[in-house]
């Protein structure tokens, strides 16, 4: 009798083992796949490979249907070598896979009972059939496999009967094929029914087998741990195509409160969760936007957003799913809950479904939890932005008006009343006030603000330069936002009630200040509509300004023609009537007269024209002694007589030179004309180093009349034109120097020049 013919496929180092294990067989033994495939013939009865060889499944393949075994340790699994059409057998440590593999290979000699053993022994569900399709055979894997406590009770019974009936017929047919036709049938899925009737969804591979002897049909059966993902994966795809209809819902919402509620609705009606509440987050605290109606109103508390299981997962941005809250280190004890999905919406807020029962939540629920309130929170996104937007746009409609309002006004006091009700009115700030800056003091003085800004700051004192939020912010010129004042250094009054502060510069005028009693008060858009107010209030408040002194500047012509009127037609009237006299008399005398007369409207012409040059009564500075200008200025009438006295050579200042010359000329000038021609005039750095003074021994000037010394036109003296000192403070100013008169040592006239800039003698003098 000629012995089966086997086809064995091995690596070198297997090939040996696997030979000897054949010896009952007519095996041939090859460690290359294609010359296994070579091997493949009409006689050939089984096929044996294993698994540490490479191509395997390529020899399985090309002997399909010949029934083929795989030796393997575990891997691949008993799973991947059915779905490959071949038969499983462990052969690992602890197992006699060559007496396992003669047992299941077709007519082995007195194969029975190792046959027998190979099935009760087999890792995996394996029964055995005989030609009228009635199980003979079932191992303790099947009975697992279907929910029996032994095999004895599969065993007797019609294979098909525990075959779902949707699957009956043809799970029939298949073995019918295989006990006939004597031929493999390809594994394939079939559903049957375990002892309580639930489905379970099975891999099925049959082949020819004998059994005492007789024709019969080995099946492996094989949980199909695929379908379960196939069908979860299936019912994924059905939420998250459900999601997305709830996601093109949202993109029609116009509320945030309605965003929250559909996408709770959603997550009760496609995920089932029934406990689920979306919350915000403001002022550092989570505030319910909407909750499924099941959940109580004593577990929707204002919690901190730092706080519980949905303050541990806001915090850290990542999704939190809890299986044993009561075990949690971070859990809020509220609640009956065991279970607990926590998914935070970035910045804005958190989603949180809770279960009663321990490990209500897996990975998938989590992942379409992320599907849902990433919707949600695009949907909040996007109203928030279109609600600031519309806020925005009203907020500078608003300020627009209000800007033509303001520059309307007149005054400065009139701009700034007007700034501050458009912070109020306009955009909702009823705690607003300006400060003033004082230069003289260098500090922020209150110069307007609200009532109910005036009853939180009461008397606001002056804010000092480096003392102060307010004052930093003007000096820097950029906004001061301060959000949690309690936070912030540099405040001049910590106990001042405030939580927090938008401070807005408003050029060299000051500060514009919003003030709020709660943190938090002032968002993107406050800032920038704070800004366009304090922008335009600084533009309306420098055209004020310059409106100001343009008035006051033509109120000053005004006055200086009448003044040069008056004083040209005096000396005019009087040369006119001595020309006159002339005439009639023939004398010299008069004519004497009208020179006189002639030469003062010279000097007032020259002094006018002096006064009309104001805009270049400043040119280059550079570094001048003031002795040398002073000895220059006291020569220019080398006639006249009276005592210089000059300051020490080192001391400088930075000046137009030609104009420090003309300034000093004036004062001497002055001097003389009232002190006479042994007048003494001192000239002298002032002791606080911050300018230089000049001082005579006349009479002085009273108190009572010092304001008006610089006023165009005006003179003690019969023969001054009133010009002088006028030009002097021109000079002085245009070298930003301020001047003040007051008394000298000897009772005389001292003027004292201040805000000049100390300078280090030139070069070589």
């Amino acid at each position: 009798m000629a012995l089966p013919r086997v086809v064995a496929f091995a690596p070198p180092d297997r090939r040996n083992a696997l030979a000897d294990a054949l010896t009952s067989y007519d095996a041939t033994v090859v460690s290359d796949a294609d010359a296994a495939r070579d091997a493949l013939g009409a006689d050939v009865r089984a096929v044996v490979c294993h698994a540490d060889a490479d191509d395997w499944e390529r020899v399985v393949a090309a002997a399909h249907p010949i029934e083929s075994f795989v030796l393997t340790d575990g891997t691949p699994s008993p799973g991947e070598v059915t779905d490959a059409n071949a038969t499983p057998v462990y052969a690992g440590d602890g197992w006699n896979w060559a007496d396992a593999l003669d047992a299941a290979l077709p007519d082995a000699d007195d194969a029975n009972a190792d046959y027998v053993q190979f099935i009760e022994e087999a890792p995996v569900s394996i029964v055995v059939t005989d030609t009228d399709g009635v199980v003979q055979r079932a191992n303790a894997a099947t009975a697992r496999l279907f929910g029996y406590d032994d095999p004895a009770e599969i065993e007797g019974n019609s294979a098909t009967t525990p075959v779902h009936p949707s699957d009956r017929d043809r799970a029939r047919d298949r073995l019918q094929r295989v006990l006939d036709d004597r031929v493999s049938a390809p594994t394939t899925a079939l559903t049957f029914q375990d002892f309580d009737d639930n489905p379970v969804r099975v891999l099925v591979a049959s082949a020819p087998a004998t059994l005492d002897g007789e024709p019969a049909a080995r099946t492996i059966l094989l949980p199909d741990e695929s379908y379960e993902t196939r069908r979860e994966l299936a019912e994924s795809r059905e939420k998250i195509a459900a999601i997305h209809e709830v996601a093109v819902e949202l993109e029609d919402a116009t509320t945030v409160a309605d965003v929250c509620e559909r996408a709770v609705q959603a997550a009760a009606d496609i995920l089932d969760f029934d406990l689920s509440v979306i919350d915000s987050v403001r002022d550092g605290r989570f505030v319910v936007e909407y909750a499924s109606e099941e959940l109580p109103e004593d577990n929707l508390t204002h919690m901190p957003s730092d706080a519980g299981l949905l303050g541990t997962a806001y915090q850290a941005g990542e999704t939190i799913v809890t299986n044993n809250v009561s075990e949690s280190d971070d859990a809020d004890p509220q609640g009956p809950y065991e279970s607990a999905l926590s998914v935070p919406m970035g910045d804005w807020g958190a989603f949180q479904v809770v279960a009663a029962e321990p490990g209500a939540f897996d990975e998938s629920d989590a992942e379409l939890a992320e599907i849902l309130v990433s919707h949600a929170h695009v949907a909040v996104e996007r109203i928030e932005r279109q609600q600031e937007l519309r806020e925005r746009e009203r907020a500078f409609s608003a300020l627009h008006d209000a800007t033509r309002e303001m520059a309307k006004a007149s005054t400065e006091r009139e701009v700034l009343e007007r700034s501050v009700e458009a912070a109020v009115e306009t955009l909702d700030m009823p705690f607003a006030g300006v400060l003033r800056h004082d230069p003289d003091d260098r500090c922020l003085r209150p110069a307007v603000v609200t009532d109910r800004g005036q009853g939180i700051v009461g008397n606001h004192p002056p804010l000092k330069e480096g003392e102060s939020l307010a004052y930093d912010a003007f000096t820097s010129g950029e906004p001061g936002v301060y959000n949690n004042l309690d936070t912030a250094d540099g405040r001049a009054n910590p106990d001042t009630p405030l939580g927090s502060e938008l401070i807005l510069p408003l050029g060299d005028f000051g500060v514009l200040i919003f003030s709020s009693p709660d943190p938090n008060s002032f968002d993107d858009v406050d800032v920038t509509a704070g800004r366009v107010l304090a922008e335009n209030t600084t533009t309306v408040l420098d055209r004020v300004a310059n409106e100001q002194e343009v008035a006051a500047e033509r109120e000053r012509l005004d006055e200086f023609a009448s003044i040069v009127a008056h004083d040209l037609r005096n000396p005019l009237n009087t040369a006119s009537g001595f020309l006159e006299l002339a005439r009639e008399t023939g004398e010299d005398d008069p004519l004497e007269r009208v020179a006189e007369s002639l030469e003062r409207m010279d000097s007032l012409i020259e002094d006018v024209l002096t006064l009309a040059r104001q805009g270049t009564l400043a040119g280059d500075q550079t570094n001048v002694v003031l002795a040398d200008a002073a000895r220059d200025a006291w020569t220019v009438q080398p006639e006249k007589s009276g005592t210089l006295v000059t300051p020490d050579e080192s001391f400088a200042v930075s000046a137009d030179r030609e104009r420090l010359v003309e300034l000093l000329g004036n004062l001497f000038e002055n001097a003389r004309a009232h002190a006479g021609e042994d007048v003494t005039v001192t000239v002298g750095a002032l002791p606080d180093g911050s300018g230089f003074f000049v001082a005579d021994d006349g009479p002085g000037v009273p108190a009572s009349k010092r304001g008006r010394v610089f006023d165009h036109g005006y003179s003690t003296s019969d023969t001054g034109t009133g010009f002088g000192l006028s030009i002097v403070e021109s000079i002085a100013e245009a070298h930003g120097w301020r001047v003040d008169l007051t008394e000298s040592e000897s009772d005389g006239a001292r003027f004292e020049f201040r805000g000049v800039t100390s300078a280090a003698p030139p070069e070589g003098e």
